[in-house]
């Protein structure tokens, strides 16, 4: 399960509507998870519950396939992380098998649309 951990501050993400990044896989297909940590733990997915006993985290499972960079576009919402307050985020192989090296790049936060004053009518 070797990864990249973003850590950070902790911040709210009231601002944002979701995560960016380009992400990479070299030397065959892969799975990576994306998983938002807030109070240096993973988000749990509600009650669900692993077969150690702990939560399992909400994450979104990406698909890559070799030969070029994909754009992944990731709503807050489908990592729990929206509204709250994060410290990080993992970007990880998703199985426990060793897998093909991935790298990650451009990695933002996504804010939501500026709202437009409302027009003055004279």
């Amino acid at each position: 399960y070797q990864g990249l951990y973003l850590h950070h501050a902790p911040f709210s993400t009231a601002p944002y509507r979701g995560l960016s990044m380009l992400i990479q896989v070299v030397g065959g297909e892969a799975e990576v998870r994306v998983i938002a940590i807030a109070n240096n733990k993973p988000v749990p997915d509600g009650a669900k519950i692993g077969a150690d006993g702990q939560p399992e985290p909400m994450m979104k499972v990406i698909s890559l396939k070799p030969g070029g960079w994909t754009q992944v576009t990731i709503p807050l919402g489908q990592l729990g992380a929206m509204n709250t307050t994060l410290d990080g985020l993992w970007v990880q192989n998703n199985s426990g098998q060793k897998a093909p090296n991935f790298y990650v790049a451009d990695i933002k936060l996504d804010p939501w649309p500026a709202v437009p004053a409302p027009a003055v009518s004279k």
